[in-house]
């Protein structure tokens, strides 16, 4: 994106996406057959030139 070659990407947390399906775990044993699968948002962040600074302070470990 600094160097002009993409002009913007969306980033979404793997971390936050893996830790919200582990804690449903527990949820999905006990209702076994019965459970019924749904959405766990979460949010991705634009990031475009305007951001990228802001970004990368935030989320240095993104960058690797």
């Amino acid at each position: 994106i600094k160097n002009g070659f993409m002009t913007a990407t969306a980033w979404q947390d793997s971390y936050t996406e893996g830790y919200n399906m582990i804690k449903l775990l527990p949820e999905i044993r006990k209702a076994g057959a019965d459970w019924t699968p749904k959405a766990v948002e979460v949010p991705a962040v634009l990031v475009t030139k305007d951001t990228i600074d802001d970004f990368i302070a935030k989320h240095p470990d993104a960058m690797k």
